[in-house]
C-alpha cells in the first residue's frame, strides 16, 4: 500500500520498549526531494539511535558525506530547538545529551569488512567493533571531512556468502546502546512526537529547486534576502515569531534608491556606544525660522542626541571637511523587509519651509475666517434678488435641518429663494419666470424640482415685466465668483509642483498614492492627502490625528504621524 507518511514506516518492539522508524522510502525519487531530505533529518534529530545500512562492497564517499553533514546540521540548527523543547516540556532528562548515536551496518558478500586486518587468509563473518570504529575515523580524515558530532559512532560489519543476513552483532550493539545512558538520554514517545511537531513548525519554509550540498543551510535558515545585495538571512526559519530581527554576516552593497547608508557618531563609538545620526536642516535647539536661516548660511548639521551638534556643512569659509573624516563613521546596512533604514537622505529643509509658510497662512486664515464670512454674507445680500431670504436669517437647511452657521456652505434656491445646504440643491432647471435666462438651468431645491418646470409665460405687459425681481447684480457676482474659482484652480498646479519639489527623499510621491495606508479610504476632493512624517506613506486626516517628534527623520518638533507608526 502507499505510505501516507512520506516513506516512513513505524513499528514498536515490546521487548526493548523501543519505537523503530524505517526511513528507507524517503531516499527514493520524488518531486519534492528537498522537502523529503529535510524531513529525513528531522526524523534523525529526534532519534536515539541511527542505523545506516549499506550493502556496498566498499563504503562510498557519499555515506561519509551524509554522516558528516547530517551531524553538523543537527548541532547547528536542531540542537538549540530540541533543548528549547525539553525546557518547555519540563522533562526529567538532560538536554545536553540529546545527540543520537550512529551505527554503520555494513553487509558484504565477497569483499573484506572495514577494519579486517587478518593475514591468515580467513575472512571473519563479524569484524571487531573497535577496529571498525577506528577505521571509520581514519576514513573521515582521509576524505578531509569534519568528524561527525554524534553522541557515539559505531561500525558493525557482517559478511553474507549465502542465506539470510546475520543480524546478531547488530542486535547486540543496539541492546548495549539502549541501556547505556552515559552518552545519550532515552526519551519518551510523547516527547518525540512533540519535538517532531515543534521542528515541523519551526522549519517549514519554502526551498529552492536545486541545492548543491547534502544538508545545506537553506533547509533550515530564514528564506528572507536583502534586496540590496541578495544575501540570505542567517537566522533559523520563523525566527520573526520570537521577535528576533534578521541578520547576515555578509557585507552589504550601497543602493542609492534604498538609502541603506547610515551615519554613526564617532565619539559615541569610541565610548562603546552606537548612536545613529542623520543630516538635518537645523539643530533641535533652534526655532523654525531661525533654523531655516541658519541652514541657508551654514548648510545642514549632524546632531547626536548625546553629543549635540557634531558637524556643520559650512562651518568655515573654506576648507570644510567631509563628515566621515572626523564626525561620523559610515556603515552600509542590509535592508530587510519590514525594517526601516534611517539613512542619510532625510534632509527636510525645503519641506519645513513650505510647512512654515502653510502654518502661517492657516493661522491668518483661521483668525480672519469669521469676519470674512460676515463680510461675504453682507455683500451677497446686497446683490441678492428681493425674493431671497437674507443670509443672516438662514441658520439651517430648509429641507434637512443641517446646521449652516459653521463652515457649511449655504445656497439659495433660484425658484423659491429659501436657504439650503449643498446636498439639497443639487438639481438644476430653468427658472425664467423669476427673470433668469431662458433655457439656462440654475440651482433649485429638491421640492421645487419635484413640482416640475413652471409653465407660466411672461406677459407682454410692461408693468408686469417691471415687477420681476432684478437678478442682474447677482448674475454679475456669480460670474466673478466663477472666474475667481478658475484662477484658484490654476494656482493649484504650481502649488503641487512646489510640494513635490520639497518632498523628503523617503516620502512616497503624491501621484503614487491613491488610498490611506491605514484605513484604505480613497483620496479625492473631499478627502485630502497627508504624509506621515515617520514612514512617509499617504494617510488621511482621521488616521493621523496624533503628533510626536520623529528625530530619526529630522523632525525635532511634534509633527503628523499615522496611527500605524504610533502603534509601533
Amino acid at each position: 500500500p502507499e505510505s501516507c507518511t512520506m516513506g516512513v514506516w513505524v513499528a514498536y518492539d515490546s521487548n526493548t520498549s523501543t519505537v523503530v522508524l524505517d526511513t528507507e522510502g524517503m531516499m527514493g525519487i520524488s518531486s519534492n526531494v528537498n522537502q523529503r531530505v529535510r524531513m529525513l533529518l528531522k526524523v534523525l534529530a529526534i532519534s536515539d539511535i541511527i542505523i545506516y545500512k549499506t550493502n556496498a562492497g566498499r563504503l562510498h564517499t557519499d555515506m561519509f558525506t551524509f554522516l558528516s553533514d547530517s551531524s553538523h546540521a543537527f548541532q547547528k540548527h536542531f540542537s538549540k530547538e530540541l533543548k528549547n523543547a525539553v525546557e518547555r516540556s519540563k522533562a526529567s532528562f538532560s538536554a545536553n545529551t540529546l545527540a543520537p548515536s550512529a551505527i554503520v551496518f555494513h553487509e558484504t558478500q565477497r569483499t573484506d569488512l572495514l577494519g579486517d586486518g587478518t593475514s591468515d587468509g580467513k575472512r571473519p563473518r563479524q569484524v571487531h567493533r573497535k577496529t571498525g570504529n577506528q577505521s571509520l575515523i581514519t576514513r573521515f580524515a582521509e576524505l578531509k571531512l569534519p568528524q561527525p558530532e554524534f553522541s557515539s559512532l559505531h561500525y558493525c560489519g557482517t559478511r553474507t556468502d549465502k542465506g539470510d543476513t546475520d543480524f546478531s552483532g547488530l542486535k547486540e550493539l543496539v541492546r548495549t546502546l539502549l541501556v547505556d545512558s552515559s552518552v545519550r538520554t532515552a526519551r519518551p514517545v510523547l516527547y518525540m512526537m512533540s519535538a517532531l511537531k515543534h521542528l515541523n513548525t519551526k522549519f517549514d519554509g519554502a526551498l529552492p529547486d536545486s541545492l548543491d550540498k547534502m544538508f545545506p543551510d537553506e533547509y533550515f535558515t530564514c528564506p528572507t534576502t536583502c534586496p540590496a545585495c541578495n544575501c540570505r538571512c542567517e537566522k533559523t526559519m520563523n525566527h520573526e515569531l520570537d521577535d528576533d530581527s534578521h541578520f547576515s554576516s555578509a557585507r552589504c552593497v550601497y543602493q542609492a534608491k534604498m538609502d541603506n547608508k547610515v551615519y554613526l557618531c564617532r565619539h559615541c563609538i569610541d565610548n562603546s556606544r552606537e548612536e545613529i545620526v542623520i543630516p538635518k536642516a537645523s539643530s533641535s535647539q533652534t526655532s523654525l525660522w531661525g533654523g531655516l536661516l541658519s541652514n541657508v548660511m551654514y548648510g545642514y548639521v549632524i546632531e547626536c542626541s548625546r553629543c549635540g551638534v557634531i558637524f556643520r556643512q559650512r562651518e568655515h569659509w573654506y576648507g570644510n571637511k567631509d563628515p566621515s573624516e572626523d564626525a561620523v563613521r559610515v556603515e552600509i546596512r542590509h535592508v530587510w523587509p519590514g525594517d526601516r533604514i534611517v539613512g542619510t537622505g532625510t534632509q527636510n529643509a525645503a519641506r519645513r519651509l513650505l510647512e512654515g509658510l502653510s502654518n502661517t497662512a492657516e493661522v491668518v486664515s483661521s483668525v480672519s475666517a469669521t469676519p470674512a464670512r460676515y463680510m461675504g454674507d453682507w455683500m451677497s445680500d446686497i446683490i441678492a434678488p428681493s425674493y431671497w431670504t437674507p443670509n443672516a436669517k438662514i441658520t439651517a437647511c430648509k429641507t434637512c435641518d443641517k446646521d449652516l452657521t459653521s463652515d457649511e456652505s449655504r445656497h439659495h434656491c433660484r425658484a423659491c429663494g429659501k436657504g439650503f445646504c449643498n446636498d439639497c440643491t443639487c438639481n438644476r432647471m430653468s427658472v425664467e419666470w423669476r427673470g433668469w435666462p431662458a433655457n439656462t438651468p440654475v440651482r433649485v431645491c429638491d421640492a421645487c424640482f419635484q413640482k416640475g418646470h413652471v409653465t407660466e409665460t411672461l406677459s407682454e405687459n410692461t408693468a408686469e415685466r417691471e415687477q420681476l425681481p432684478s437678478i442682474t447684480p447677482r448674475r454679475v457676482g456669480e460670474a466673478v465668483a466663477v472666474a475667481a474659482t478658475a484662477v484658484a484652480g490654476a494656482m493649484e498646479y504650481p502649488k503641487a509642483f512646489l510640494k513635490d519639489a520639497a518632498r523628503p527623499a523617503y516620502w512616497t510621491a503624491d501621484d503614487e498614492i491613491s488610498q490611506c495606508c491605514v484605513c484604505g479610504a480613497l483620496f479625492g476632493d473631499k478627502l485630502p492627502l497627508h504624509h506621515c512624517r515617520s514612514c512617509g506613506e499617504g494617510v488621511c486626516d482621521k488616521c493621523s490625528q496624533r503628533r510626536r517628534k520623529v528625530a530619526d527623520r529630522g523632525w525635532d518638533m511634534a509633527v503628523r504621524v499615522c496611527d500605524a507608526c504610533c502603534s509601533d
